[in-house]
C-alpha cells in the first residue's frame, strides 16, 4: 500500500508477494516467512444534501512462505476477497399514494484461503499460480415503507448468495540483472473468466409497522432456498515492470485490467464496466548496512494509482484515486519487519446527486524471516 500497490514485478526474500504467484521463488531456500497485518479504513461519505462518516478494521492479510526445492516455493494464506457494507435511504412522493422510503441495505463478506506454487523455470524466469477457496456470505435487503398511509402495507425483499468455488491466477516474471548491482523486473498475470458456484436464498414479503416500531410480517410474495447457480467472475490481466538497484532504491509500475461487463450472477446480467488501473511508486533505503543510523536503514515508500472502477450510474463511469505512503522498520538483530501504509484517496462524484467518498487507509504488518531449514555441522 505505501507504494501505490505495485506488485505484479516485485520480488523480495523477506515478503510475500500474493499478487504474483511467480514471485515465490524469490524466497530464500533456507528460510521461512510469515506476515500478518490488519486493515483501519476512515472515510466520509457525502452528496449535494447530505454526509456521513464511520470506521471499520479487518484483516488485511495472513500469509506463510516456505521453500520445497531449490527451484519450487510454496506459499498459503487466508485474505480477504470482498466486502459489503451500506445503508442508504432515498425519500420520494408517489401520486395518489403519498411519500415512500426505499431503503437499500448490504452486509456481509467473501474471503480466500489460498495455496500457491512458484517455479524456477529458468535462472531468470519463474511461473506459478495460486488456487484459492473462496467462501462467504452476502446479503441484500430492498424496502418500501409508506410512513403516512394505513391503506397501503409496506415492502421488503431479502436476497442471500453464499459462495463456495476456487479461483486459479497465474503468474510470470522475468528478472533481467543489469550492471552495478542493478536490475530489471517484468512480471504478468492472468485469470481466466470463471464460473464461481453459489447457494441463493430469495424473501418477499410485506409487513406492516406500529407506532412503536415493530414490524408485523402479513402476507409472503416470494420465496426460494438453496437454489443454486453460477456467478461468472471476469476474465483479468496484468503487467508490471520494476527497476532498482539492490538493496538501495526500486521504483515500479502495474497496469491491471478486467472485463466486467461480462460478469453475471445466477443468470442475471448488470450495468457494469470493464475496470482498469495504473499504480505507481518508490522505494528506497538510505543506507541497508548502517550500523549506527537507524533511521537510515528504513525502507520509505511513495505511491500513486487511479482506477476506472466497473461502477457506472446515470452514465458517469466512477474513478477512483489515491496517493500513499508507507515505512518499512527493521526490527534488530532480525531481518524481521513492521510494516506501516497510509492511503488517502477518493472515489466518485457528487455530479448527478451521486456520491463521493473520501477515505483514510491505514495498514500495519509484520514480516517475520526466520532461518529453519539449516542443517547444523556441531550440536
Amino acid at each position: 500500500m505505501g507504494a501505490g500497490g505495485y506488485s505484479l514485478g516485485l520480488r523480495d526474500p523477506g515478503t510475500i508477494n500474493y499478487q504474483n504467484p511467480a514471485s515465490y521463488t524469490s524466497l530464500d531456500t533456507l528460510s521461512f516467512v510469515f506476515e500478518g497485518g490488519i486493515l483501519d479504513q476512515y472515510f466520509t461519505i457525502k452528496s449535494t444534501q447530505a454526509s456521513a462518516s464511520n470506521n471499520y478494521i479487518t484483516l488485511g492479510y495472513l500469509n506463510f512462505g516456505i521453500p520445497v526445492t531449490r527451484w519450487w516455493k510454496t506459499s498459503f494464506g487466508l485474505l480477504p476477497f470482498s466486502n459489503v457494507g451500506y445503508n442508504i435511504s432515498d425519500d420520494d412522493v408517489i401520486d395518489n399514494i403519498g411519500p415512500v422510503s426505499y431503503l437499500y441495505e448490504g452486509s456481509g463478506g467473501i474471503n480466500q484461503l489460498y495455496w500457491g506454487h512458484g517455479f524456477s523455470i529458468t535462472p531468470r524466469l519463474s511461473a506459478g499460480f495460486n488456487a484459492a477457496y473462496l467462501f462467504g456470505t452476502l446479503d441484500k435487503r430492498r424496502s418500501a415503507i409508506f410512513p403516512d398511509t394505513s391503506f397501503s402495507f409496506n415492502l421488503r425483499f431479502i436476497d442471500q448468495n453464499i459462495y463456495h468455488d476456487v479461483l486459479l491466477t497465474f503468474g510470470l516474471q522475468y528478472d533481467h540483472p543489469l550492471r552495478n548491482n542493478h536490475y530489471m523486473r517484468i512480471g504478468a498475470i492472468y485469470g481466466h473468466k470463471t464460473n464461481i458456484r453459489s447457494t441463493n436464498d430469495q424473501i418477499a414479503y410485506t409487513f406492516a409497522k406500529g407506532s412503536t416500531g415493530i414490524e408485523f410480517p402479513k402476507d409472503t410474495i416470494v420465496q426460494t432456498s438453496g437454489e443454486k447457480g453460477d456467478v461468472v467472475f471476469p476474465q483479468r490481466f496484468g503487467m508490471g515492470m520494476t527497476f532498482g538497484k539492490q538493496n538501495r532504491w526500486e521504483a515500479g509500475m502495474d497496469y491491471q485490467w478486467q472485463r466486467w461487463e461480462s460478469y453475471a450472477a445466477h443468470g442475471i446480467r448488470d450495468s457494469l464496466r470493464n475496470s482498469a488501473q495504473i499504480s505507481a511508486g518508490v522505494q528506497f533505503i538510505p543506507d541497508y548496512a548502517s550500523v549506527s543510523n537507524y533511521w537510515e536503514k528504513i525502507t520509505y515508500r511513495f505511491g500513486l494509482r487511479y482506477e476506472s472502477t466497473y461502477l457506472e450510474l446515470k452514465e458517469n463511469q466512477l474513478s477512483e484515486v489515491g496517493i500513499s505512503f508507507g515505512l518499512g522498520l527493521p526490527l534488530r538483530r532480525s531481518r524481521s519487519t513492521l510494516n506501516v501504509g497510509m492511503e488517502f484517496g477518493r472515489r466518485g462524484t457528487t455530479a448527478d446527486n451521486l456520491i463521493q467518498q473520501n477515505f483514510v487507509r491505514f495498514s500495519f504488518g509484520v514480516s517475520v524471516y526466520e532461518r529453519w531449514f539449516v542443517k547444523r555441522r556441531y550440536d
